[in-house]
């Protein structure tokens, strides 16, 4: 018996794959990459564009975008807006093209405002020092909006304060803007406690709006009623006591600035912010009352308006009642003539009726006209000759009107222009006397005179000559009688007496003889001062 055949088991062969290990250093390193990368890509932060109409040492790779100081951002493109509407006037904005990082993403918001920060000098002092060694910067102010954007408008100056700053805006409105400009101070009691924000026309173009920002805490003094005026430059005033020069101070001398009061807390609230107030040329003017009812009437002078100027106060007795609001020129053709109307502004406000009103302004003004009102030009300043308009009762003034359809107020000369034509009258009346024809008849009378006066002399020579000849005789004659008459008698002296006496005569005879023949005009008019020297 054979022996069972033994089975073997059959070997099943299977293939393992295995994955070298080598190949887990790549993908690590490829993970790694991608987690950089990832990284990098999320820190990287948001694309902006700001876009600048002067973007001077910007410079992309280099400029850095700060928020005090503290980068936040940086700028990686700088190019000129070619699309822009702007461009078509030839001034094309510059777009800066920054990256602002993941940690500023709140700054993304349209209230946010970006300036350019570069080193400069003002009155105030030295700003953006840093500048000079690490180059311009972008400076961000974070706005507090909800509504995000990624396109922003940079400003042209920095503000005046940041956004979010403690304190209040107020709005102030004047004629003109005057000395004052961007970041002009504003001033209570000489302190500075703000500063002026911006300023533009208003939509009727006919004034200024300027917007100041009051710090805290001196904001809660603005309270309704409050005053504002201007302090810009110097302030001079000529009176009784001299002229005096004021300046609030060496900044607002060369700035301009603002100044206000304050009423009583007890009295007034606090001004909520973007009040609008009235902003004075200067702190009398606050004075003066604001009048709505304005007459405009219209003046003719015949004589020159020089010094007479837009502004210029209208007076009755001292006190103003309005201002001249033009003065031009107009060709009269029906009498070929140009004349000077000047337009004054009346308040009649400023005058007050006794007892019930029972007549309107225009009335009140008529009736004053027909009883003598007129206007003349009077001088204001001896040293600038500046005019203005008075106007008086003067009823012996005929009311005379060049146009009755227009409200006029006849004029009467000035006490200049009646000065000056008394003067030109007797000027005329000098120029009419024929001075030729007197000096005509002086010279005939002057001739007959001297020839008058020569045999005059002759016969005053002649008995000069006589009398020295007795005077002689005489003293010959005393000398023989002294033979005979003694010293102590008294014939001796009597005849002494009328010896000195007649010595006398004969010398004033020579005296007069001598000074006829130097002015012969003194026996018409009497003798005057010597010309010359007289010896007796």
């Amino acid at each position: 018996m054979e022996p069972a055949p033994v089975i073997l088991p059959t070997a099943v062969i299977r293939h393992k794959r295995e994955f070298p290990i080598i190949w887990l250093v790549p993908l690590i390193a490829a993970l790694i990459a991608g987690w950089l990368a990832f990284h990098s890509w999320s820190e990287r932060g948001e694309v902006v564009t700001i876009t600048f109409k002067n973007a001077s040492g910007i410079q992309a790779g280099k400029t850095r975008i700060k928020y005090r100081d503290i980068d936040i951002g940086l700028v990686e493109q700088v190019q000129l807006d070619l699309g822009s509407l702007d461009g078509q006037n030839g001034h094309y904005p510059i777009r800066i093209q920054g990256r602002i990082f993941p940690n500023a993403a709140a700054f993304l918001n349209d209230a946010t405002q970006f300036w350019v920060v570069r080193p400069e000098l003002g009155i105030t002092g030295i700003s953006g020092l840093t500048t000079l060694v690490e180059g311009v910067h972008i400076e961000a102010d974070p706005g507090s909006s909800q509504q995000r954007t990624v396109d922003f408008a940079g400003l042209d100056n920095p503000p005046v304060v940041r956004q979010n700053t403690p304190g209040a805006t107020y709005i102030l409105t004047a004629a003109s803007l005057g000395s004052l400009t961007y970041r002009s101070p504003v001033y209570f009691r000489g302190l500075p406690v703000g500063e002026i924000q911006r300023y533009q026309l208003t939509e009727e173009r006919d004034a200024v709006r300027i917007h100041i920002f009051i710090k805290a805490p001196y904001h809660v003094l603005v309270r309704e009623g409050s005053h504002f005026w201007n302090v810009s430059g110097i302030r001079m005033s000529l009176n009784a006591d001299g002229m005096k020069a004021q300046a609030e101070s060496l900044q607002s001398l060369l700035q301009g600035g603002i100044t206000f009061d304050s009423p009583a807390a007890e009295t007034a609230q606090q001004a909520p912010e973007y009040s609008a107030f009235h902003l004075y040329n200067d702190v009398e003017a606050i004075g003066e009352r604001y009048y709505t009812k304005q007459l405009d009437y219209i003046l003719y002078f015949d004589g020159s308006v020089r010094g007479l100027s837009e502004g210029a106060p209208v007076e009755f007795r001292g006190l103003k009642v309005g201002s001249v609001t033009q003065v031009r020129m107009e060709y009269d053709p029906s009498l070929s003539t140009i004349r000077i109307p000047v337009t004054v502004r009346i308040e009649p406000e400023r005058i007050s009726e006794i007892g019930t009103a029972t007549m309107t302004p225009e009335k009140i003004f008529e009736h004053l006209i027909h009883k003598g009102l007129r206007a003349r030009l009077q001088t204001g300043n001896l040293l600038t000759g500046q005019l203005f308009i008075e106007l008086a009762m003067l009823p012996d003034i005929p009311l005379r009107r060049s146009n009755p359809k227009q409200p006029e107020i006849p004029t009467a000369p000035s006490s200049l222009d009646e000065i000056t034509q008394s003067a030109s009258a007797l000027l005329d009346k000098l120029q009419r006397i024929p001075w030729e024809r007197i000096g005509g008849g002086l010279e005939q009378i002057t001739r007959k005179l001297d020839q008058r006066i020569g045999p005059l002399t002759d016969e005053l020579t002649h008995t000069a000559t006589a009398a020295r000849l007795a005077l002689d005789q005489s003293r010959t004659t005393l000398a023989t009688t002294e033979q005979w008459l003694a010293p102590q008698a008294p014939m001796y002296q009597t005849i002494q007496d009328t010896l000195q006496e007649v010595s006398e005569a004969a010398r004033a005879l020579r005296a007069l003889t001598s000074y006829l023949e130097r002015n012969p005009n003194a026996v018409l008019f009497g003798k005057g001062r010597p010309t010359v020297e007289e010896k007796p």
